[in-house]
């Protein structure tokens, strides 16, 4: 295929590809909406199910205490 060949399929196909790149990053999008990551204990945690991940990676997370630590905060203020 000869480099003009090349730039009039990609003119052609650019939507379809641009949609391939989409559908790839879905995953990735939908994870940074329902996993934060907790300021308290240091891991992240899935707002869905409301449980802890460990190894899990933290970059670009909205910051915000699980709901264990809210917990264990809430014990401890109310024991003084």
């Amino acid at each position: 295929m000869q480099p003009q060949e090349r730039n009039n399929w990609y003119i052609q196909n650019e939507s379809k590809i641009k949609k391939i790149k989409d559908q790839c990053n879905y995953d990735a999008k939908v994870a940074d909406r329902h996993i934060k990551y907790c300021t308290y204990c240091g891991e992240c945690w899935d707002t869905k199910t409301k449980t802890n991940i460990r190894d899990f990676v933290s970059y670009g997370k909205e910051k915000k205490k699980c709901p264990q630590c809210k917990g264990k905060e809430s014990l401890c203020l109310s024991l003084i």
